[in-house]
């Protein structure tokens, strides 16, 4: 069996790899880094920019730039950041200033979002961009009156922007101003008329209105520009819906999974109408998505429980409503029906004790229980609710979701342990550094290329001796610790049993214990500590890790992951932004699903 192994490579060029910061051609990398970044190639313009900012650190527009870039990756926080230093060189620089505000907006941080937008607004009053900006954030807040007012600036402005013509009709829609909402919007179509954001949003309103089959020829058009838009089909099988077009809908829907195999949201809602037609195989297999997807989310167990009501399945039921239960402790609905369930089942002791629950809670809700001010303190928290409430939908359109990082498909796998590799210069190197097996040089004359790869005794046998060679010191111990590890994990799989990296872990410590210097050897630490399910023990070593190397980006994106096994998303995120920073792509789209 391989093991993947993760390589640093020993040269003689190790020695003269540090830049001349002083002789880098700042003006070409951040000229390149503009065009990566007008071209979409957002990882390779966060490379460039990196070198362009240490040649010089003390100018803003690198660090705007990569705040753009990251921006774009979605890493929102990581942009934040950028911004905060582009700022801090140049303070009255109005377009970090409004991109700032727009992750905040983005982060649902409206009061921040608002403050940097009147900065900016005070900085340049006739900046359109700034003004536009700051009406999506007053949208965002339910300020519609501020958020025309905005827009009719813009407009004075710049008298043919369809967008701003949308936002201000979308503004005047929440007003139920729908006349002029119309009127704003058919402006809008007829200043960008292929464009198939004005159609969709003409339909939406449209639809505020009960004009569903007009809704749904204005989709129709924005699906004739765009055909791989899931929004748009989604939208349009609510109009069908509302036209009792049952059929027409759940094709439509179908496609938006076809689109976005990860829209929960969509699988929820053919779920529902699946339910409704008695479909309750079809049902249950949407249902079961909606979980997989997004475990935490209280609907899909709570109705695929009745699903499985309908077909007498109490045990299974009973399973839905208890783990609904567990997310969600105040939800009576699931008392009363776990009530039902348990009553079909016969048992009478657990019906009558939910029963009496679902009693206690409506007189909670409606009465001077003690307590109240606790339990509504909890309703408040939005953030809990988003937890158990929210599906995961991302509408992105296809031709974007294959551009960028951040939506790629990734196996989520943690960074393997480092080992060392002796290579000729001339050696062809992977992409990423990694061997398997035969690929590996030849160490010396007499140990053939199997290093800690193929571990069968012979092999085994050759390589101990060489490992314990003295000059070869803390590598000799990586690549031994790393030896012991991977021979433990085969063990265990064979053995059926919990690992046990007691071994490695304490190699580890003991040449720590004497040099601490080394970075590979606090990773390989964290690694066998992650493990061993030794959470805080292997963020340390993590850490220690990134004092010694803060380069070292499989440490932040190990220690990431580690970050969200334990809960501390907001952590794991700002591991996850200098990992992507740092060149590993896979960041991105962890942050992308767990960001949420």
């Amino acid at each position: 069996m391989l093991v993947r192994l993760r390589h640093i490579l020993l040269f003689f060029i190790l020695l003269t790899t540090d830049l001349a910061w002083s002789q880098i051609n700042y003006p070409h990398f951040i000229q390149k880094a503009r065009l990566d970044l007008t071209e979409g190639k957002f990882n390779e313009s966060i490379s460039e920019l990196n070198i362009a900012i240490a040649a010089k650190p003390d100018n803003f527009e690198g660090y705007f730039l990569r705040g753009m870039a990251k921006y774009s990756l979605d890493d929102l926080q990581g942009a934040i950041t950028d911004f905060d230093k582009a700022l801090e060189i140049h303070p009255m620089y109005v377009r970090a200033l409004q991109y700032r505000a727009i992750c905040y907006d983005k982060q649902d941080e409206f009061a921040k979002a608002l403050a940097d937008h009147n900065h900016a607004n005070q900085l340049d009053p006739f900046d359109a961009d700034v003004l536009f900006s700051r009406g999506i954030t007053y949208l965002h807040l339910g300020h519609y009156d501020k958020a025309i007012a905005d827009y009719d600036m813009v407009l004075s402005i710049e008298k043919n922007d369809a967008l701003a013509y949308i936002n201000r009709g979308v503004a005047k829609s929440h007003l139920k101003q729908y006349a002029s909402a119309l009127a704003d919007l058919d402006e809008a179509v007829r200043l960008d008329i292929m464009n198939p954001e004005v159609y969709y949003h003409r339909g939406i309103v449209k639809m505020e209105c009960d004009s569903f089959t007009e809704a749904i020829a204005d989709f129709n058009q924005a699906i004739h520009f765009d055909e791989k838009n899931p929004l748009f089909y989604y939208n349009r099988a609510v109009a069908e819906i509302n036209l009792n077009d049952t059929i027409a809908s759940l094709s439509d829907y179908e496609t938006v999974n076809q689109l976005d195999e990860r829209n929960s949201l969509t699988y929820f809602n053919r779920g529902i109408l699946y339910s409704c037609q008695k479909d309750y195989r079809k049902a249950l297999e949407m249902f079961d998505l909606v979980t997989l997807i997004n475990p935490s989310n209280i609907y899909g167990y709570f109705n695929r429980s009745i699903v499985y009501c309908e077909q007498k399945k109490w045990k299974a039921a009973e399973a839905d409503l208890t783990k609904v239960l567990e997310l969600f402790p105040e939800y009576i609905s699931a008392w009363v029906n776990r009530s039902v369930v348990r009553q079909e089942k016969g048992d009478r002791r657990g019906a009558e004790a939910d029963h009496q629950q679902a009693l206690y809670l409506i007189g909670l809700f409606n009465g001077d229980g003690a307590d109240t001010d606790a339990l509504y303190q909890k309703y408040a928290d939005s953030t809990y609710f988003k937890h158990i409430m929210e599906f995961e939908s991302d509408f992105v359109n296809g031709e974007t979701r294959g551009r960028q990082a951040q939506y790629a498909e990734v196996e989520i796998n943690l960074f393997p342990n480092f080992v060392v590799a002796f290579v000729s210069p001339e050696e062809e190197l992977s992409d990423k550094g990694i061997y398997y097996g035969d690929r590996l040089p030849q160490v010396n004359e007499k140990i053939t290329g199997k290093l800690m790869v193929c571990l069968d005794d012979k092999t085994r046998d050759d390589i101990v001796p060489w490992l314990n060679m003295n000059h070869l010191g803390d590598y000799a111990t990586l690549n031994q610790s790393a030896m012991m590890f991977s021979e433990e994990q085969e063990k265990c799989l064979s053995e059926h049993r919990d690992p046990d990296f007691s071994q490695a872990i304490n190699l580890l410590l003991d040449v720590l214990k004497k040099n601490q210097r080394n970075p590979f050897l606090w990773y390989n630490l964290g690694n066998s500590h992650l493990h061993q399910k030794e959470y805080n023990r292997a963020i340390d070593a993590f850490s220690e890790a990134l004092v010694l190397n803060p380069d070292l980006a499989e440490a932040y994106y190990n220690r990431a992951l580690t970050l969200i096994f334990i809960g501390e998303t907001k952590l794991a995120l700002a591991d996850l932004s200098k990992a992507g920073e740092l060149g590993l792509t896979e960041a991105y789209a962890v942050m992308k699903r767990f960001g949420k």
